[in-house]
């Protein structure tokens, strides 16, 4: 399996629809792999422990939650590969709109979309 030993962490779950969908077609692909937040007293131990064991970490820029920005910058500090989605150009920011993000409509056919070109960019990375 291409994704044997894999981890993949998903940062941004304002829209649970679409993650739910992701989070489906990467177990079915034998990727997602996440163990939750509940190991450590500070969030954020789990979350760069998460970050640090994960091969590809997803980041969803819309709504422009300042954890998720916080957490890509933990990932790309620390060299990991990340893909960065959104909704909408406007909610990327300056800074990282020279990294290649994946822009999607928050409907059905726009999450199927995600979600395989999602599994295309894990693929191409790990």
């Amino acid at each position: 399996n291409l994704f044997d030993g894999i981890n993949l962490e998903i940062f941004g779950k304002s829209w649970l629809a679409h993650v739910s969908l992701l989070v489906l077609i990467f177990k079915v692909q034998g990727v997602y792999n996440s163990r939750g937040y509940s190991v450590h007293n500070h969030i954020m131990t789990d979350i760069i422990e998460l970050i640090c064991t994960s091969a590809v970490i997803v980041c969803d820029l819309s709504t422009k939650n300042p954890n998720v920005f916080y957490e890509a910058g933990i990932a790309h500090t620390l060299g990991k590969e990340f893909i960065l989605i959104t909704q909408s150009h406007d909610d990327v920011p300056f800074d990282l709109r020279p990294i290649r993000y994946l822009q999607y409509l928050n409907n059905g056919e726009g999450r199927t979309k995600l979600a395989s070109e999602v599994l295309a960019r894990v693929q191409s990375v790990t």
